[in-house]
């Protein structure tokens, strides 16, 4: 972890070192399952899956010689987790959607952000990373030779981040891309491939 401390000449400095031991609890969960004999019977097109994992986890700095770091949460570890999907093919349209969320977490040991009077330090490097959440989605449709194909990353335009730069090309928070669209077409000339 790191810390403001003071050098012999008594300057300020950012000081990194082993802060403490640190206790970590966590559970994990999987789930993926293939849909298509309860919603497409006797169907050998129609396809369908959906799967979740879930993390829940409790990181804590413990027994630290510094009581700034005892009984923080470890930095950059989320208590909660979850990723979840659905994929749906129907003969040559295939759709896809992922939603994720991550919740709060710090990108210090003091747990800089922890008060919401100081959610970070004068120049952003240290404080909290705020909760978010993004869906995606994409389709492609087979026609013969061509492909068509569209995706949507981003789908609510979350405006958010997921760490905080010490350096290049911060200090400060690296803000992630907000929605994009993609469109492509493809011809193959391949026979074997015109249907993928």
């Amino acid at each position: 972890g790191e810390y403001f401390a003071t050098d012999a000449l008594n300057r300020s400095i950012r000081y990194r070192t082993n802060v403490s031991d640190a206790r970590t609890l966590g559970l994990e969960f999987l789930a993926d399952q293939d849909l298509s004999d309860v919603l497409f019977s006797n169907s050998t097109e129609n396809r369908a899956n959906v799967f979740i994992n879930a993390s829940f986890i409790d990181a804590e700095y413990i027994d630290s010689e510094i009581a700034a770091f005892d009984g923080k949460q470890v930095e950059l570890v989320p208590d909660f987790t979850l990723r979840t999907g659905l994929k749906m093919s129907f003969s040559a349209l295939n759709f896809s959607a992922q939603y994720s969320r991550v919740s709060d977490q710090f990108s210090d040991a003091t747990n800089v952000g922890a008060n919401p009077d100081f959610p970070s330090t004068p120049n952003a490097v240290d404080g909290l990373i705020p909760a978010y959440q993004v869906l995606d989605l994409g389709m492609t449709y087979a026609l013969k030779s061509l492909r068509f194909s569209f995706n949507c990353n981003n789908l609510l335009n979350a405006h958010y981040f997921t760490r905080r730069a010490s350096g290049y090309p911060g200090p400060g928070i690296i803000p992630s891309d907000g929605r994009s669209v993609h469109l492509g077409i493809r011809w193959s000339f391949d026979p074997r491939y015109s249907k993928n």
